[in-house]
Protein backbone atom coordinates (compact mmCIF):
# COMPACT_ATOMS: atom_id res chain seq x y z
CA UNK A 1 0.00 0.00 0.00
CA UNK A 2 2.37 2.60 -0.75
CA UNK A 3 -0.62 5.63 -1.40
CA UNK A 4 -2.57 4.70 2.12
CA UNK A 5 -3.69 7.59 3.52
CA UNK A 6 -5.51 7.27 7.06
CA UNK A 7 -4.48 4.22 9.01
CA UNK A 8 -2.50 2.37 6.33
CA UNK A 9 1.39 1.37 6.80
CA UNK A 10 2.17 2.77 3.83
CA UNK A 11 5.00 4.61 2.72
CA UNK A 12 3.01 7.70 2.05
CA UNK A 13 0.80 7.62 5.43
CA UNK A 14 -0.74 10.29 6.76
CA UNK A 15 -2.66 9.59 9.89
CA UNK A 16 -1.30 6.53 11.95
CA UNK A 17 0.81 4.72 10.15
CA UNK A 18 4.38 3.59 10.87
CA UNK A 19 5.62 4.77 7.62
CA UNK A 20 8.84 6.95 5.96
CA UNK A 21 6.13 10.32 5.99
CA UNK A 22 3.67 9.37 8.22
CA UNK A 23 2.57 12.86 9.60
CA UNK A 24 0.39 12.40 12.90
CA UNK A 25 1.64 9.78 14.88
CA UNK A 26 3.90 7.46 12.79
CA UNK A 27 7.33 6.60 13.74
CA UNK A 28 8.68 7.43 10.23
CA UNK A 29 11.69 9.30 9.13
CA UNK A 30 9.45 12.68 8.61
CA UNK A 31 7.07 11.86 11.51
CA UNK A 32 5.37 15.64 12.24
CA UNK A 33 3.08 15.22 16.07
CA UNK A 34 4.19 12.33 17.73
CA UNK A 35 6.44 9.96 15.68
CA UNK A 36 10.14 8.91 16.45
CA UNK A 37 11.37 9.60 12.97
CA UNK A 38 14.32 11.83 12.08
CA UNK A 39 12.01 15.46 11.66
CA UNK A 40 9.25 14.64 13.99
CA UNK A 41 8.04 17.96 15.00
CA UNK A 42 5.98 17.39 18.53
CA UNK A 43 6.81 14.44 20.69
CA UNK A 44 9.19 12.84 18.38
CA UNK A 45 12.51 11.33 19.57
CA UNK A 46 14.03 12.47 15.88
CA UNK A 47 16.84 14.61 14.92
CA UNK A 48 15.01 17.70 13.95
CA UNK A 49 12.20 16.89 16.57
CA UNK A 50 10.80 20.58 17.74
CA UNK A 51 8.64 20.51 21.04
CA UNK A 52 9.17 17.31 23.50
CA UNK A 53 11.57 15.14 21.67
CA UNK A 54 14.98 13.95 22.17
CA UNK A 55 16.34 15.19 18.90
CA UNK A 56 19.48 17.10 17.62
CA UNK A 57 17.51 19.97 17.12
CA UNK A 58 14.71 19.62 19.67
CA UNK A 59 13.23 23.12 20.70
CA UNK A 60 11.77 22.83 23.96
CA UNK A 61 11.71 20.26 26.34
CA UNK A 62 14.04 17.60 25.16
CA UNK A 63 17.42 16.69 25.56
CA UNK A 64 18.54 17.69 22.25
CA UNK A 65 21.45 19.40 20.73
CA UNK A 66 19.71 22.74 20.45
CA UNK A 67 16.79 22.47 22.98
CA UNK A 68 15.68 25.73 23.86
CA UNK A 69 13.83 25.46 27.31
CA UNK A 70 14.57 22.49 29.36
CA UNK A 71 16.33 20.28 27.48
CA UNK A 72 20.10 19.41 28.73
CA UNK A 73 21.53 19.56 25.67
CA UNK A 74 24.53 21.86 24.23
CA UNK A 75 22.62 24.60 23.34
CA UNK A 76 19.70 24.87 26.13
CA UNK A 77 19.11 28.12 27.04
CA UNK A 78 16.81 28.00 30.38
CA UNK A 79 17.33 25.05 32.33
CA UNK A 80 19.19 22.49 30.60
CA UNK A 81 22.37 21.62 31.90
CA UNK A 82 24.30 22.22 28.22
CA UNK A 83 27.31 24.25 26.78
CA UNK A 84 25.38 27.71 26.86
CA UNK A 85 22.40 27.34 29.45
CA UNK A 86 21.34 30.63 30.29
CA UNK A 87 19.01 30.22 33.35
CA UNK A 88 19.57 27.79 35.70
CA UNK A 89 21.72 24.94 33.85
CA UNK A 90 24.95 23.98 34.56
CA UNK A 91 26.61 24.50 31.45
CA UNK A 92 29.41 26.19 30.31
CA UNK A 93 28.06 29.34 29.48
CA UNK A 94 25.31 29.47 32.13
CA UNK A 95 24.00 33.36 33.62
CA UNK A 96 21.94 33.07 36.28
CA UNK A 97 22.22 29.98 38.60
CA UNK A 98 24.32 27.23 36.89
CA UNK A 99 27.41 26.11 38.15
CA UNK A 100 29.17 26.97 35.08
CA UNK A 101 32.54 28.49 33.28
CA UNK A 102 30.79 31.68 33.25
CA UNK A 103 27.82 31.66 35.67
CA UNK A 104 26.65 34.42 36.64
CA UNK A 105 24.48 34.66 40.12
CA UNK A 106 24.83 31.98 42.06
CA UNK A 107 27.14 29.58 40.65
CA UNK A 108 30.38 28.22 42.15
CA UNK A 109 32.07 28.80 38.60
CA UNK A 110 35.47 30.95 37.57
CA UNK A 111 34.05 33.79 36.75
CA UNK A 112 30.73 33.68 38.95
CA UNK A 113 29.64 37.30 40.17
CA UNK A 114 27.10 37.24 43.34
CA UNK A 115 27.01 34.15 45.55
CA UNK A 116 29.62 31.77 43.47
CA UNK A 117 32.79 30.74 45.46
CA UNK A 118 34.74 31.03 41.78
CA UNK A 119 37.98 32.55 41.64
CA UNK A 120 36.57 36.07 40.66
CA UNK A 121 33.18 35.83 43.44
CA UNK A 122 32.47 39.53 43.96
CA UNK A 123 29.91 39.74 46.93
CA UNK A 124 29.46 36.47 49.17
CA UNK A 125 32.05 33.94 47.71
CA UNK A 126 35.20 32.36 49.21
CA UNK A 127 37.35 33.74 46.85
CA UNK A 128 41.20 34.05 46.83
CA UNK A 129 40.67 37.75 47.89
CA UNK A 130 38.07 38.22 50.50
CA UNK A 131 37.43 41.59 51.31
CA UNK A 132 35.26 41.61 54.22
CA UNK A 133 35.94 38.60 55.99
CA UNK A 134 39.80 39.35 56.73
CA UNK A 135 39.48 42.39 58.77
CA UNK A 136 39.00 40.86 61.84
CA UNK A 137 41.94 38.37 61.42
Amino acid sequence: MPKAKRVGQGMQAKRTGQSMQAKRVGQGMQAKRNGQGMQAKRTGQGMQAKRVGQGMQAKRTDQGMQAKKVGQSMQAKKVGQGMQAKRTGQGMQAKKVGQSMQAKKVGQSMQAKKVGQGMQAKRTGQSILPIIAQKNT
